[in-house]
């Protein structure tokens, strides 16, 4: 995978003033058909090494899309989202089949919890990664795909209330900290 210079059109209209956008490229082939998959997992950097991390959402998420540029070959993305307790909750954004650019959208299902009844209530999702997988009959040698401007709609509005300022962790810990331990 690269960072290439290519976008949707239907994205920009034009070329982007800005020259230094650019999409996610991938490039893959497999020796043999059947439900094989590309997992892209976002990552930085630690130490030289690249490490898993995925991609915090702040708010109440209600949907997501991305632009995927498909080759029209039958197979399909999905994107597995983490929640607050750690489990993987698979959404399918559907088929690649088409040729060029494509918006893909998926709705956040309600049963996919986001908040809980204690303060701070709301529990952010964090995408874990993408898996883009192949239809068993279809081929499988050298493919690229493309993705750019994943974009989500959140809620990030909670009701104000006295001493709201105590639901915040980092506050908390300041607040504790400065007390010196007595």
């Amino acid at each position: 995978h690269q960072l290439v210079n290519s976008w949707p059109s239907a994205l920009y209209r034009e070329e982007p003033e800005d020259r230094t956008l650019r999409s996610l490229g991938g490039h893959a082939a497999f020796n043999r058909k059947g439900h094989n998959y590309l997992e892209i997992i976002p990552a930085t950097e630690q130490d030289g090494e690249l490490v898993p991390d995925g991609i915090e959402i702040p708010g109440k998420v209600r949907d997501m899309n991305v632009w995927v540029w498909g080759s029209n070959r039958a197979y399909s993305l999905e994107v597995q989202l983490r929640d607050h307790r750690g489990i993987i909750h698979t959404l399918d954004f559907g088929s690649i089949r088409y040729r060029g650019w494509d918006n893909l959208q998926v709705n956040i299902p309600s049963y996919i919890p986001q908040e809980v009844v204690y303060v701070p209530q709301r529990r952010g999702l964090e995408v874990a990664k993408f898996v883009l997988w192949t239809s068993p009959r279809e081929r499988v040698d050298e493919f690229f795909v493309y993705f750019d401007e994943l974009r989500v709609t959140t809620d990030t509005f909670e009701e104000p209330f006295d001493g709201e300022e105590l639901a915040d962790p980092e506050y908390v810990e300041e607040l504790w900290d400065e007390g010196g331990g007595e």
